[in-house]
């Protein structure tokens, strides 16, 4: 498989008469004829290519270290290419390669003006050689060429744009090509008129040590358009993370770059470090249901670690559903993966990363299964650390899409692949948007309840902005067990439900429990609480739904 294309120029000069004449000139000499002969070669247009191929066989324990196979003085990491997009100012862009040895001078420039001169090192924990550089802070837009020279080999990247890059990863869900989606096709043909907005998918992998860079790229970077965004199922591209990204760049009008990093079936543990399982007593090592990718750290290794040397402006998640037998594990594991994925970024990066980037996800959709019994609430309520909104101070900075009420009951690939990828899309940027308002009644998020109060045979829900109640189906309340009079032991009960007049308040009977004595209340507690966008509670203003939540006295 084609992963990465380098383009060189490989120059000798050697004049034995200069060389009895001075050291010196030999030093120079070389440096300046490689920069002259590459930049008359670039401006004719007709810098040569050459296309590195790397043979991907089982990498499970195999070095992560992929130097080009014609061993130049210098090339690039595999994921730096033509068409791709860097991180826009006030952040600053990182270029990395290989090296042949430590030592050798690297020249980078940008359209034409030297931006950075770096040498290579070793870098003692992967074992090889390499060289890392930061561009100064670029306004968005492009195209721009870039040039890296060694003295001997010459490499360039180019109609390259400067944007915000923002990495889409999970399980299936993300997966879920635009094609398979609806209005996936209408989406994909749109792509034409985009671009500005540049796709990469990363090939799936996995290992037990660290990776520096990919061993293998189902597709790399590339200019928009309808065979780039509508490809295999399940290949690329992701259906969420154009549709986020489309109307990511509608909203900015700068150029996107989005990098696809996910691998259907996965558990939460696949992607977090070794420090994140740690963090949360998880030590032991398994492979679940035997899937090789579901060992602990694997796909961390493989398909996130290599991207921690670039820039990025966030990242986006849609995972959980196989995980939903550890809700309490995962209540640990989600938020610590979160802080450890934005400490990493930040160190690869030297800093340019943001400590504090974005981070969104999808809490978990309807699905239909057998029995009632499997735990999509209790995940749920995990996802946002056991406190039901984002950001928290477990999740700070953190947004997500509520997408319980947009089940897909006859979807051709199983109701947990729900095909409703455009509205979660618009949902998470919205969530996006909410972080910006630091006001206590957000408009870019679904209602969620601020004051309860337990008065008489009612209970009182007060929320900070106005409702739309469209049914009156979603509210319970446990009672204690009639043996008992406490909440040792109790079950839960329908609990009716009505808006009061200024519509921010819920009222509920509680005559069903005996002496009104109430235990806890809860909200959209099911795997479906609800037909197609019609749960009980919605924002009045924005139409965004309220999330599951939970509560007890």
């Amino acid at each position: 498989m084609e992963t990465t294309k380098t383009k060189y120029i490989f120059f000798t000069f050697v004049n034995t008469e200069r060389i009895r004449q001075g050291r010196r000139l030999l030093v120079i000499l070389p440096l300046f004829m490689t920069v002259l002969i590459a930049l008359f070669f670039i401006f004719l247009g007709i810098l040569p290519k050459f296309h590195q191929t790397i043979l991907i066989q089982n990498i499970q324990n195999e070095s992560p270290n992929y130097s080009p196979t014609f061993n130049p003085d210098i090339s690039f990491a595999s994921y730096y290419d033509d068409n791709m997009v860097l991180q826009k100012a006030p952040d600053r862009s990182i270029l990395w390669g290989y090296a042949k040895r430590p030592g050798i001078e690297v020249k980078i420039f940008l359209d034409h003006s030297l931006s950075a001169s770096v040498r290579s090192y070793y870098h003692w924990s992967a074992k090889f050689s390499m060289w890392k550089a930061k561009l100064p802070p670029m306004k968005p837009g492009g195209p721009h060429t870039i040039i890296v020279l060694s003295s001997k080999v010459a490499l360039s990247l180019n109609n390259v744009l400067f944007g915000d890059v923002w990495i889409c990863s999970g399980q299936s869900n993300m997966q879920f090509t635009t094609n398979m989606a609806f209005n996936g096709t209408k989406e994909g043909i749109a792509s034409n008129h985009y671009p500005e907005i540049r796709v990469f998918t990363v090939g799936i992998s996995s290992s037990n040590v660290s990776f520096d860079d990919f061993v293998q790229i189902t597709e790399p970077w590339s200019i928009a358009a309808p065979d780039k965004i509508l490809g295999p199922h399940w290949s690329y591209f992701s259906a969420i993370c154009w549709m986020f990204g489309r109307r990511l760049y509608e909203m900015h009008k700068h150029p996107i770059g989005l990098i696809s990093s996910s691998v259907g079936g996965t558990i939460i543990q696949a992607w977090s470090s070794p420090d994140v399982l740690k963090k949360c007593q998880k030590s032991e090592n398994r492979t679940e249901y035997g899937n090789p990718y579901n060992m602990d750290s694997v796909l961390w290794n493989a398909m996130i670690h290599p991207l921690l040397n670039m820039t990025i402006n966030g990242i986006i998640w849609y995972q959980g559903e196989s995980n939903h037998y550890e809700p309490k594990l995962y209540s640990c594991l989600f938020p610590a993966m979160i802080k450890d994925w934005r400490s990493k970024f930040n160190e690869g990066s030297n800093s340019e990363t943001s400590q504090n980037f974005p981070f969104g996800f999808v809490q978990l959709a309807p699905y239909f299964t057998m029995g009632n019994n499997i735990n999509w609430p209790e995940l749920r309520w995990a996802q946002t650390a056991n406190i039901g909104f984002v950001p928290n101070t477990l999740m700070p900075n953190v947004f997500m899409a509520v997408a319980m009420d947009l089940p897909d009951k006859s979807s051709p690939y199983g109701s947990i692949h729900p095909r409703y990828k455009e509205e979660i899309a618009s949902r998470l940027l919205l969530g996006l948007k909410s972080l910006s308002y630091k006001h206590q009644v957000n408009p870019f998020q679904g209602p969620f309840p601020q004051i309860f109060l337990v008065s008489g045979s009612k209970i009182f829900i007060k929320y900070g902005t106005s409702l739309d109640f469209r049914n009156v189906k979603n509210f319970e309340i446990s009672c204690p067990h009639p043996s008992y009079k406490n909440c040792t032991f109790q079950k839960w009960h329908p609990a009716p439900a009505s808006l009061n007049t200024s519509n921010t308040v819920m009222i509920l009977t509680t005559g069903i429990c005996p002496h009104h004595l109430i235990c806890g209340v809860r909200y959209a507690w099911s795997p479906v609480p609800c037909h197609l966008k019609n749960c009980s509670l919605y924002g009045k203003e924005n139409l965004l739904p309220g999330p599951p939540f939970i509560r007890m006295f």
